[in-house]
């Protein structure tokens, strides 16, 4: 058997130390679970600290990843972190389609321009300092937040005015890794009942255009969104 083949073969060798709750987390489990890729996870509770201290978990965590950070994978015994090598070596080992991680080179350069600018821009601080923080400490940095509110703004206005301008998805008119990664992160200020998507018309379309692709897995992994979005912990109001 191949690697595509025996990706439903036996028991899953793939460990992925994940929480729904991340944003990073939910785009690989998407991918997970829209190709029928058995893994088995283990779930970190990272608001309760799971990821530090002796705990088998942390420790298990801590040879993956250094940072105990997630997602983390243990494929086997092969190692990675970082949610972007770790799509690519899934689309990879799992001779996924295509469409994923294109193999054309310039169909795979605008993946990975995507990807590379997503860290630095629609992945910033926004979130975590206005919703997490304060749950976390009772104090809010108002300061960082003001300074990190331009970037998330016109993150979205690149994303709505360049990204999806002429295209169905981020890269083309094929769902790619590129669209996970964004969509996590549009959908993770539900969390905090705020519709991100509603800053452009073209995101607004562009997030039930993913939705119709990856259902039912997309809201059976987001259920933990759901809820979380219902009992108001995290709900808040952000200044765009």
């Amino acid at each position: 058997l191949d690697s595509r083949d025996s990706k439903m073969s036996g028991a899953p060798q793939l460990k992925l130390y994940t929480s729904a709750l991340s944003p990073v987390c939910r785009a690989v489990m998407w991918l997970l679970e829209a190709e029928k890729i058995p893994y088995e996870e283990q779930i970190v509770n990272t608001a309760k600290g799971e990821q530090l201290g002796d705990s088998p978990l942390a420790q298990k965590l801590a040879i993956i990843n250094p940072n105990r950070r997630i997602p983390s994978m243990d494929d086997g015994g092969f190692h990675l972190f970082e949610s972007s090598a770790i799509l690519q070596y899934i689309c990879a080992k799992y001779k996924l389609p295509d469409h994923w991680y294109p193999s054309d080179i310039g169909k795979r350069a605008l993946v990975n321009q995507y990807l590379h600018w997503h860290t630095g821009n629609l992945r910033c601080k926004v979130f975590f300092l206005k919703c997490i923080e304060p749950v976390r400490t009772g104090k809010f940095n108002e300061r960082r937040y003001m300074e990190q509110l331009p970037v998330l703004k016109k993150s979205l206005e690149v994303i709505d005015s360049f990204f999806l301008k002429d295209r169905q998805f981020i890269t083309g008119d094929e769902i790619s890794i590129a669209d996970l990664m964004c969509l996590s992160e549009i959908t993770q200020y539900w969390i905090a009942d705020t519709d991100l998507e509603d800053r452009g018309p073209n995101i607004k379309r562009w997030v039930e255009d993913c939705k119709c692709v990856l259902n039912p897995h997309f809201d059976k992994i987001n259920q933990r969104v759901y809820d979380t979005r219902k009992a108001g912990t995290y709900k808040t109001t952000f200044d765009l």
